[in-house]
């Protein structure tokens, strides 16, 4: 290997030689695209009765801006999308009666 190409090699590898790169590849851990934390604060249901949930999205809406010949598009108004929640029916905190709880409080 060149100097050249050594002295380009990625800071977080350090002076690793060329045999070290595979153990040092698998050092860190990726970032999960699945994982996430839900925080149920506010809403009486304790946050251990979740047992999955969808991920939270967003849809930003657009708007046209039209000129002479020219159209040109601008950041709207966003929506969140509805996400599903599972929870355990738990007999001590029963999950039913606080999701009803957090229903008569909001509706």
């Amino acid at each position: 290997m060149s100097d050249k190409l050594r002295e380009q090699m990625n800071a977080n590898l350090g002076a690793a030689q060329d045999e070290q790169l595979f153990d040092k590849a698998f050092s860190w851990e990726p970032k999960k695209q699945h994982q996430f934390i839900l925080s149920m604060a506010d809403t009486g249901i304790p946050a251990y009765l979740v047992k999955a949930s969808g991920k939270p999205s967003i849809q930003n809406g657009e708007v046209p801006l039209d000129m002479v010949n020219i159209k040109r598009y601008v950041k709207g108004k966003s929506e969140w999308d509805a996400i599903t929640l599972t929870l355990y029916d738990a007999i001590v905190p029963s999950g039913a009666g606080a999701v009803m709880d957090w229903v008569r409080l909001h509706h």
